[in-house]
């Protein structure tokens, strides 16, 4: 990396340690695995997720009564209950199931050091990856998530195997445990083979989930390495997580740690240059690109509420899942002027995987067939959340995702992206808000009539407050996609299909 480039990345970013807090920590991440380094005094811990741990039991399904007809009628008569009933209900989820799908809590691996070894401070080098913690005496830690492995490295240098421990700590918490005891996930299987310990959890319909820890020494200090992986059955998934970590022993972690670097040097030497005459600003920019970095490269699933990071005393807020009004749209704003559209693709590759699904959707409410419609909240197989009735069917969510593909080919100028992907996206959106959409004689807004409702919700009195003219400055999802779907990309579709 060029230095010169980045000067702020020149330095350590001093981490507030010892932290008492889980999100306090220092943050790992490659997309797919996720690291939070905290702690304090003899104990450093280290809570760990997945991105796709997941249990998809619940949700909700649009039925033949959801249709944008009957929630006009059902405003008009006042009839909140049955709005409610029709799409806010969870209706999904079976005898002994969660109401919706959710993101799961998996656990930390504690290191405890010796005694006189105390936890002093510690910091980010963001050029390279990697985490840095100071111990009392000569002490000291380095860590690294390893780029597209679920591996985190650890060296523990002036220190030997021997003199630290390793500890299992399962997600356990009074909240989680009733969430398990109450939807009957299996007790969870823990092991210790010595430097080998770890522990599986399953979860009825999904694959067993492993957490596994090896402890090894090189050079005469210790090295752990973490991993997290899936099996069909609880010994298959053990025994993947000994292979993983086994390999990456092998390698040891300098070797990590230099890939890692390399990875993490071609990703700054592509970030846009912004400098700044107040440094907290700067840093602003900087650590959010690095955490833009762990929570959406490409190959990695599409970013959630929480990425990787994902605390393990409860269950996440919100499911932790795709929440599109705007909070996943929110993540990729910053990735098109730092220079990093690629990380769109998890997104662009996910909703390709979910369209059938967004056709649905959009055939049950709209009653058109080349429609799509992506409600708020949504798990990774599209699977509608419910709870909100005004989220379900807010099509808003459906335009600001389609403006993401927009900006992705105005940065990108990628004729084709536009061609095969952004303008096929755009039309199916506008064809939703065509249904939508009434003749006003002349109003200068675009809506239909206004319904005269007592309803505590943000669409106020109209189901589509979001068609109105806005503020100055300010543009409507509806007009913002229609721009994006309109003349201008339209023209370019043809001329690059016809030249």
């Amino acid at each position: 990396m060029n230095q010169d480039k980045h000067a702020f990345l020149c330095n350590r970013l001093e981490w507030n340690l010892p932290a008492t807090e889980t999100h306090e920590g220092i943050p790992l991440g490659n997309g797919t695995f996720g690291a939070l380094i905290w702690g304090g005094g003899q104990r450093l811990r280290i809570t760990i997720n997945r991105a796709d741990y997941w249990d998809h039991r619940g949700g909700m399904a649009f039925t033949e009564q959801a249709t944008y007809e009957n929630l006009k009628r059902w405003l008009a008569e006042g009839n909140e209950r049955q709005i409610r009933e029709v799409f806010e209900v969870n209706n999904l989820s079976g005898p002994g199931e969660p109401p919706e799908p959710t993101r799961l809590p998996m656990g930390r691996v504690d290191i405890e050091l010796p005694a006189g070894c105390e936890i002093v401070s510690g910091g980010l080098h963001m050029a390279d990856g990697r985490a840095q913690i100071d111990l009392s005496g000569q002490g000291m830690v380095y860590a690294v998530i390893v780029p597209d492995q679920p591996v985190l490295a650890l060296s523990l240098t002036g220190l030997e195997n021997g003199q630290i421990n390793t500890i299992m700590c399962p997600a356990q918490s009074a909240e989680v445990a009733e969430h398990f005891r109450q939807y009957g996930f299996p007790e969870r299987e823990v092991f210790d083979e010595g430097d080998f310990a770890g522990w599986v959890q399953e979860c009825p319909g999904e694959l067993a989930m492993c957490v596994g820890c090896l402890r090894a020494e090189a050079d005469g200090n210790a090295e752990v390495f973490i991993t997290s992986v899936y099996g069909k059955l609880p010994q298959q998934a053990i025994q993947k997580a000994r292979e993983v970590l086994e390999e990456a022993a092998q390698a040891r972690y300098d070797h990590l740690a230099r890939q890692t670097a390399a990875w993490w040097h071609q990703w700054w030497d592509q970030t846009a240059v912004i400098t700044l005459p107040d440094r907290d600003l700067e840093l602003l920019y900087y650590l959010g690109i690095y955490k833009l970095a762990g929570l959406s490269p490409p190959g990695s699933p599409a970013a959630t509420l929480q990425g990787p990071w994902v605390e393990g005393y409860r269950l996440p807020p919100w499911s932790g899942d795709y929440h599109f009004n705007v909070n996943v749209q929110e993540c990729y704003w910053p990735a098109f002027a730092a220079n990093h559209p690629e990380t769109l693709m998890p997104l662009v590759q996910l909703l390709a995987r979910w369209r059938p699904k967004l056709h649905e959707y959009a055939a049950r409410f709209a009653g058109i067939e080349d429609g799509l419609q992506l409600p708020h909240a949504v798990d990774d197989r599209c699977t509608c959340m419910g709870g909100f009735w005004t989220g379900t069917v807010d099509h808003a969510n459906t335009a600001w995702t389609g403006q993401l593909l927009w900006l992705y080919y105005q940065y990108t100028a990628d004729i084709n992206f536009l061609r095969e992907t952004a303008y096929p996206f755009l039309k199916s959106v506008m064809r939703v808000y065509e249904v939508m959409l009434e003749d006003t004689s002349g109003c200068d807004n675009v809506r239909p009539r206004n319904y005269r409702l007592r309803l505590v919700c943000h669409w106020r009195r109209n189901p589509t407050h979001h068609l109105r003219r806005r503020p100055q400055g300010s543009e409507s999802p509806v007009r913002g996609g229609a721009r994006a779907a309109g003349p201008e990309c339209h023209r370019l579709v043809l001329r690059q299909s016809n030249p």
